[in-house]
């Protein structure tokens, strides 16, 4: 994908292409994976500051901003226009470009505080919340914590965590695009990539956890359960059934480990990616084949590339953006 391929699809979220344009774009989200991964990456994170946004500013406040402060120009290039804002605009528009380059953003409110925390690719973080709750993020994953947290233990969260509860007496949530889940004070991890497997995996260490599916359908989890909730949409499931698991294998990452059993390699492909901050161009013959890899330790990404394709009978060849799975060796 090259920069005037990126400008076209950030630019299609804020104009109406043409018909030329639109047939452009279309090809090329059918033919490239990065573009496909850079227009769920922008529409996870629009949606996030959107929703983050309507409690305190109005319903399209969120939007606005987004479209005064970002735009494409010349050779792909991202300058900031200066706009008329009031101050609480100007602090969103701050917090929306620091959570763009995977900073750590706060946006200051009269009543209370909007915080939203994100990781860049290659890299996690571990946040501690006001009410004392501890948060490991994984790379490429970011929390939206509602403004009135105090009062309400709400966050949502786009990407993989790892929370442990603190106990106040009042409920702790977090939202994603397929469950809630709730509790009081607990250790759980929670797998969200919406944008690329379109489902929730929440694994229970300690305590209790009750999940809710968007029919309102719920199940509680005890020690050493996890629970899927895919979307409906995507996949034709709502909620599987409970398994009975360890949640171990869920959390390796929180130490450098890699878990996968029998996965779409496709799901394989973009955890490598935000893991190792790389790009990996998958054979399209490949897309829905399973991989296992398990690692509880810290291997480099050629390694771990060289031994799932043995596995899998396929190879790997390094590109001058990252790496190429393919069926058959080149």
């Amino acid at each position: 994908m090259n920069t005037s391929e990126k400008d076209l699809v950030i630019r299609s979220f804020d104009q109406e292409l043409d018909q030329a344009e639109g047939s452009e774009l279309e090809s090329l989200l059918r033919s490239d994976r990065a573009a496909r991964r850079l227009q769920a990456e922008i529409r996870d994170l629009r949606a996030a500051v959107r929703r983050s946004c309507e409690g305190s500013f109005g319903p399209d406040f969120g939007e606005t901003v987004m479209q005064a402060t970002e735009t494409p120009r010349g050779r792909g290039a991202r300058f900031l226009r200066v706009v008329q804002l009031h101050p609480f605009a100007a602090a969103a528009a701050v917090a929306l470009l620091a959570v763009t380059f995977g900073a750590i953003a706060l946006l200051p409110r009269a009543e209370s505080n909007l915080l939203v925390y994100s990781t860049p690719n290659g890299t996690t973080m571990s946040v501690s919340l006001p009410d004392g709750t501890q948060v490991e993020l994984n790379a490429g994953s970011t929390i939206t914590v509602s403004p009135n947290y105090s009062a309400e233990r709400r966050l949502e969260l786009s990407g993989e965590a790892f929370f442990k509860v603190a106990h106040t007496g009042s409920t702790f949530e977090v939202d994603t695009p397929q469950a809630r889940i709730a509790v009081l004070g607990t250790e759980f991890n929670v797998r969200a990539w919406s944008a690329v497997e379109h489902r929730t995996i929440v694994a229970l260490r300690n305590g209790s956890v009750s999940v809710t599916d968007r029919n309102s359908r719920t199940v509680v989890l005890e020690p050493g359960q996890q629970v899927q909730v895919s979307d409906a949409q995507r996949s034709g499931k709502e909620t599987s059934n409970l398994e009975a698991a360890t949640p171990a294998p869920t959390s390796d990452w929180r130490t450098g480990g890699l878990s996968f059993r029998n996965e779409p390699l496709e799901f394989v492909a973009a955890e490598l990616e935000r893991r190792y901050n790389i790009t990996i161009e998958l054979d399209p013959a490949l897309i829905g084949k399973e991989a296992t890899y398990l690692s509880q330790t810290l291997e480099d990404a050629d390694t771990v590339l060289s031994t799932i394709c043995e596995s899998l009978g396929t190879s790997y060849t390094r590109t001058v953006r990252g790496y190429s799975i393919h069926s058959r060796t080149r």
